[in-house]
């Protein structure tokens, strides 16, 4: 802006200003307004309609064309007052024309000069001028990242009133300003955004993402992952370009491993490792460098989504008041010990945070810890009399914060638990499907740094609900704990989970459902089935597992990549195959396995084999740092 002036050719002579033009005033070019909420006129009658007030808008369009040259202060408080006296005229001959629409109001009595106040709508044309009837050339920015949820009825009603299709009741505001932006877009204008990048995998984003693939030409976004572009503020962000024309299907997508490099010229870092994002739809984006995208789709293209899978996944217990229910050694023992039918309403509880891979800390937790939980399951139409004596008595003590809040209740604060058709003794949530804690299951937490999951075939662990279970009558659980426990899970789909504070994910339900995994055959089933119940006795004894890892590692990327394996003359299944066959009796079995990683074991040398040629075992198990893509 400054440049208008320095450009300018000056004279040496007594002309005013020594012949430089003073700048436009720029300041009626910036406004401030609500730009999700567009301007209304009213649906029976059009302002236009009027021939007077038509004029009259013309004239005030004409005032303010002038406003932007003018060159004194004089000038610009005389304009600012015809603005005024036009303005009075158009209301007076609204009111006289019975035409008193509030939204036509507002918007005439906008005026562009007062910079202490805020429009409540935004209208391009109107505030800009005519030449922007058609959109803007570019729109840029920041949108501010906001919860729906957080705002009041009236405003979410507002939004809905504006027909957007990206709005969501858990989504967040920026998903409206992307569509706000390209609505104000001429065709062809392009829009910049930078973003928190949970539109790209969380569930509210579903209809943002079908709209940026179906409604508009998406063709790049860079996602900084876990990087930090704003200091101080814990936001995970992504940039996004798109433009007001049909969509090509050629989306360019890139992931900021070096965040550093990326923050320092973008264009540059994006130009030099974006790739084609394939596949873009209102399914979550996962944006990975080349090799590992490539990799990625060559996994999917083998498996089927676990939603088609015959599994059910079931969250964890919500007691509505755990200190009530959960209970420690000494506890648990006491309530036995007064009434042992107290035991049948007793389970042992395994927490989220407890749980490891392959393996959890709760044998190991010390006395005090609340590691049992008293299982007052509605299903179970338990009555008060019919609790033990000793146990009832536990619960009575805490009676007040386990009341449920009645229906009718209006005052403003409740000391129990909220709303439900459950009695006080009773654990909050329904849990019909309680039976599924005793059968053999998968359990692993709703959010964790490192994906662990477990394989509970005897010990039948109730979970809470940072927990989640997976059961099934059909698939093989242990063979599906070892895809889960995997690098090459890890490696392909841990992208496919939000991520939250503190580099963790989110391992909803919904994000599971759309994961395509493999089934193994049966003779691959039976020895990754053998191999979990010995990993995890080794586990609980505290053994080291680094072997046992990388082999069951290994054994899983045979699945997918067995051309690999069959071009270096490897099989470790087929090694495995002989040594489960070979062991007679549970014992020989165990023994056969303890010796696995003899060094002149068959098993042994195809598994170093594999691991030192084939280079897609190297690059997903980490024993190499680089990877070429020829």
């Amino acid at each position: 802006f400054i440049s208008l002036v320095c450009d300018q050719k000056t004279s040496l002579d007594k002309s005013r200003n020594r012949g430089v033009r003073p700048l436009p005033n720029l300041e009626i070019k910036f406004v401030v307004a609500n730009t999700l909420i567009g301007a209304k006129q009213s649906a029976e009658r059009s302002l236009f309609e009027n021939t007077t007030v038509k004029a009259l808008e013309l004239d005030l369009e004409k005032v303010r064309h002038r406003y932007f040259a003018a060159q004194t202060r004089k000038q610009k408080l005389a304009l600012q007052k015809r603005d005024d006296e036009i303005t009075q005229k158009i209301l007076a001959e609204l009111d006289a024309d019975d035409f008193g629409n509030e939204e036509v109001r507002q918007r005439v009595m906008w005026k562009p000069y007062n910079h202490h106040a805020a429009a409540s709508f935004f209208d391009h044309t109107h505030m800009f001028g005519p030449s922007l009837a058609s959109g803007f050339d570019v729109v840029i920015g920041n949108p501010p990242y906001v919860q729906i949820q957080k705002f009041g009825a009236a405003q979410k009603k507002a939004w809905l009133e504006q027909g957007y299709t990206t709005y969501g009741a858990t989504a967040d505001i920026y998903c409206l300003f992307y569509e706000r932006g390209v609505q104000l877009l001429k065709d062809g204008g392009h829009l910049s955004y930078i973003t928190s990048n949970k539109w790209m995998r969380a569930g509210y984003g579903e209809a943002l993402r079908g709209w940026m693939t179906s409604k508009v030409n998406t063709s790049a976004v860079l996602d900084f992952g876990m990087g930090q572009n704003f200091g101080a503020a814990t936001t995970y962000t992504s940039i996004v370009h798109m433009s007001k024309q049909a969509s090509l299907g050629q989306t360019k997508a890139c992931l900021a491993e070096d965040t550093k490099a990326a923050m320092d010229d973008p264009a540059h870092y994006f130009a030099q490792n974006a790739s084609h994002l394939a596949s873009a739809s209102k399914a979550p984006w996962v944006v990975l460098p080349p090799t590992r995208q490539r990799i990625k789709q060559q996994v999917e293209a083998q498996g089927r989504p676990l939603g088609d899978w015959a599994i059910t996944i079931n969250r964890g217990i919500l007691t509505g008041y755990n200190e009530a229910f959960y209970l420690n050694d000494q506890q648990r023992d006491a309530l036995i010990a007064a009434d042992p039918k107290s035991a049948e309403l007793i389970v042992p509880l395994l927490r989220g945070r407890s749980l490891q891979r392959y393996g959890t800390d709760w044998h190991g937790l010390d006395a005090d810890a609340q590691k049992w939980m008293i299982a007052t399951f509605p299903s179970l139409d338990l009555t008060e009399k019919a609790l033990p004596k000793g146990l009832r008595a536990h619960l009575n003590a805490h009676r007040q914060s386990l009341e449920p809040k009645p229906n009718d209740y209006g005052a403003s604060a409740w000391h129990g638990r909220k709303t439900g058709t459950y009695q006080w003794f009773e654990i909050q949530d329904p849990i019909t499907y309680r039976d599924d804690f005793t059968k053999p299951k998968i359990i692993y937490p709703n959010m964790t740094k490192h994906l662990p999951f477990y394989y509970d075939e005897e010990e039948h662990f109730y979970t809470n609900d940072k927990a989640f279970i997976i059961t099934s009558e059909d698939e093989n659980l242990p063979a599906l704990t070892v895809q889960l426990n995997s690098s090459l899970f890890r490696y392909c789909f841990k992208d496919n989970f939000p991520d939250l504070l503190g580099n963790s994910y989110e391992l909803r339900k919904i994000f599971f459902d759309k994961i395509p995994l493999k089934r193994p055959s049966p003779e691959q089933a039976r020895v990754l089935e053998a191999l979990v119940g010995w990993v995890q006795r080794a586990k609980r004894y505290g053994k080291d597992l680094e072997q046992e890892m990388e082999l069951l590692d290994v054994l899983v990327l045979e699945m997918y990549f067995e051309a690999q394996f069959q071009a270096a003359g490897l099989s470790l299944f087929e090694a495995m195959s002989i040594v489960l066959n070979e062991a007679k009796t549970k014992n020989a079995l165990d023994i056969a396995l303890d010796s696995l990683f003899h060094t002149h074991s068959v098993v042994n040398m195809h598994l170093k084999s594999a691991i030192s040629s084939i280079e897609v075992v190297q690059l997903i198990t980490g024993k190499v740092s680089g990877y070429s893509e020829d």
